[in-house]
């Protein structure tokens, strides 16, 4: 076991619960400054353009950040297998492409309390998707059940919003 003096900063559980608990608010803050950039911006509901416009500078800006972030920890992103990228380029055009478009559209059309409860559906889809796209990761029967029971109950929860 590594002492603690060796430990990264990841592996210690004061700065993992700090961060988890940074990372919970930067993205409860999602939502109302989404909300706040469509009315500085002065993006209406039927601007679809717009939205994705606004949508694809918030990416490319955190996108950008992501790399810079890399290169000062000398971290590397390069794809080892070529036909990797094929899986990549599909994934990000169907699951981020879709999702996010929706996405936008939809949280343009509510209010952000509900769109986050919508949002958050997701999380309990991806075990089953995984079902579709990975033979070797089906959830197990009573993993399954959960993220059914508890998608079901943020569907409710969203209805009483």
């Amino acid at each position: 076991m590594k002492s603690r003096d060796t430990l990264s900063i990841f592996q210690r559980p004061l700065f993992v619960a700090l961060f988890a608990l940074i990372a919970a608010i930067a993205w409860g803050f999602a939502y109302p400054l989404i909300k706040l950039g469509y009315a500085e911006f002065q993006i209406t509901p039927v601007m679809t353009g717009s939205k994705m416009l606004f949508a694809g500078i918030r990416f490319t800006i955190a996108g950008l950040l992501v790399l810079a972030m890399a290169r000062t920890t000398h971290k590397d992103f390069h794809v080892r297998q070529r036909a990797d990228w094929w899986f990549i380029l599909l994934f990000c055009l169907v699951n981020t492409t879709l999702h996010y478009t929706f996405f936008y559209i939809g949280l343009s059309h509510s209010e952000g309390s509900r769109a986050a409860i919508l949002n958050s559906l997701s999380v309990f889809s991806s075990p089953e998707s995984c079902r579709f796209a990975f033979s070797a990761a089906s959830p197990a029967a009573d993993v399954a059940l959960a993220c059914w029971y508890s998608a079901l109950a943020l569907a409710c929860a969203c209805d009483a919003v």
